[in-house]
């Protein structure tokens, strides 16, 4: 009975209880990159933020940042989920990587794709690169990737 009781809780643990590690080999984006894991190459995109594209304004600041924050290190990438085109979503640094291209300015929170108590942290750092007009907030009227494209 015991052995069954445990069984059923590791089995009721969520994905994003497990992290692990891997070289970055190569930054594709702002949001997106591949770590070599296990010897197999794969592709994670940052959880719940959306980075501006290469041909959009500060796409390649987002990139610039990303590349030299991660480029080449070994990070800690903890699962959220599977996205539809078969990459990983995850976090690095616990998030801190992705609050970060928000505070600078170089991500839109993804606000579809994203938990409430976690959005919630970042949306109030989104709001406040908005109030002084950092990065892309320094636009007009900047366009976010999911209609730029």
């Amino acid at each position: 009975m015991k052995w069954s009781c445990i069984l059923a809780l590791i089995l009721l643990i969520p994905a994003t209880a497990f992290a692990w590690t891997g070289q970055v080999t190569k930054v594709t984006d702002g949001d997106t990159f591949d770590v070599m894991r296990k010897g197999e190459e794969v592709t994670v995109r940052l959880y719940g933020i959306d980075c501006p594209e290469h041909d959009q304004p500060y796409g390649s600041e987002a990139e610039a940042f990303l590349r030299e924050r991660i480029g080449g290190e070994r990070v800690q990438v903890k699962e959220v989920t599977i996205g539809h085109y078969g990459r990983i979503i995850g976090l690095v640094e616990g998030g801190s990587l992705n609050a970060e291209l928000v505070r600078r300015g170089l991500a839109w929170i993804f606000d579809r794709y994203c938990d409430k108590a976690r959005c919630d942290r970042w949306k109030d750092l989104e709001n406040r690169a908005r109030e002084r007009e950092v990065g892309l907030w320094s636009r007009t009227d900047p366009v976010p990737p999911w209609e730029w494209r």
